[in-house]
């Protein structure tokens, strides 16, 4: 269980207190504190430099459409395209008038952009 499941399993042994036993002793306060490291470096905020590759890269959809109306190309609006058409099937769209099931949760989009090595947009 360890190798498939080691926080799992060390938040478990934390929890139930046999975190100090020799089985678990040895490692479970180590993972759990990369854990804790690796959580606090994906949260960190980092600027981005808005080129890759010596193209522009976006970061909101306003700015991908401005993009593609300057280079007199699709590229980027092709991108989201794609996305969107990926993504919308596991989402319900209400027709106008239609009401929210009482489950309803409202979930924002938010896209990140990027370029492939061989110089394929991707949103």
């Amino acid at each position: 269980m360890k190798e498939s499941n080691a926080i799992e399993v060390a938040e478990y042994a934390l929890a139930n207190q046999i975190d100090t036993e020799p089985a678990f002793d040895w490692w479970v306060r180590d993972l759990l504190k990369r854990k804790k490291r690796l959580i606090k470096m994906s949260q960190s905020y980092r600027k981005r430099t808005g080129y890759k590759f010596g193209i522009r890269v976006p970061m909101t959809v306003d700015e991908a459409m401005e993009i593609d109306g300057e280079n007199g190309d699709t590229q980027w609006f092709d991108a989201i395209q794609k996305e969107m058409e990926n993504v919308f099937v596991a989402f319900n769209i209400l027709e106008e008038g239609e009401t929210a099931p009482p489950t309803y949760k409202k979930i924002p989009i938010h896209f990140i952009f990027d370029l492939k090595m061989d110089f394929t947009h991707k949103a």
